[in-house]
């Protein structure tokens, strides 16, 4: 029996919000709280202090991503199993070990942005909390350009989105589902939000890309209606 696309879009969508609502996961996430203000326990340190709580974090994302891994319809068997870890196994293991030895030599020649001595750009060292939910996420495979392919992560998205619009003092409505046309004014409403970019320089093209089509939005709108006119 086949179903139209729209009816699998539905049935997906009804089991992703029984999902959500399963895992509660607006309870799970925001970003509403007092805070932290000390800086020494958000970096690893310029001579590396915070080494042993940040090993042990790292290791402690490593363990819940091989927990869920083992626990995922357990009783599937497994891939690499003694019989695979034969002399080509242990070849590519070697040369895993070797290359990646070889990087991390390489690496010790980066630029020192963690030193107090460097203060040439704007860059500086990484955040813990920044490295730990990069490396944490990354182990799922999280791709944020869809809520089906990556439905945790895409919601934390929206609520950085949300925090950095409030912070430029948009007004973001409490009710998901309303922002779009308001039932006290007559006028639409346009409900602000944001996404991640891969880095600060796209950002600001998507900034520039923008305020371009907000500025000349009305010249096309009126090249549209002359267009439709002529034809």
């Amino acid at each position: 029996m086949k179903t139209s696309s729209s009816n699998r879009h539905q049935e997906f969508a009804r089991l992703m919000t029984k999902y959500l609502e399963k895992q509660d996961v607006n309870q799970r996430f925001h970003l509403e709280g007092p805070g932290t203000n000390s800086l020494a326990a958000w970096f690893l340190g310029p001579k590396a202090e915070n080494q042993t709580l940040f090993s042990d974090l790292i290791l402690k994302g490593i363990d819940a991503n091989c927990k869920d891994r083992i626990g995922y319809f357990p009783n599937d068997p497994p891939y690499v199993t003694p019989e695979r870890k034969d002399e080509e196994y242990y070849q590519s293991v070697d040369k895993l070990e070797t290359e990646y030895q070889k990087l991390l030599d390489n690496l010790k020649g980066s630029v020192p942005f963690s030193s107090y001595r460097y203060q040439a750009h704007m860059n500086w060292d990484l955040t813990i909390p920044g490295m730990l939910g990069y490396f944490a996420a990354m182990l799922y495979n999280q791709n944020n350009v869809a809520l089906e392919a990556s439905p945790v992560t895409s919601q934390l998205e929206a609520l950085v989105g949300d925090d950095l619009c409030k912070m430029l003092g948009f007004s973001i409505p409490q009710n998901v589902n309303s922002g779009i046309i308001s039932s006290q004014k007559s006028s639409v409403e346009i409900r602000p939000w944001g996404h991640i970019t891969c880095d600060g320089s796209v950002a600001n093209l998507e900034a520039m890309w923008a305020a371009r089509n907000l500025k000349y939005y009305p010249l096309s709108v009126v090249a549209a209606l002359r267009n439709e006119k002529n034809s």
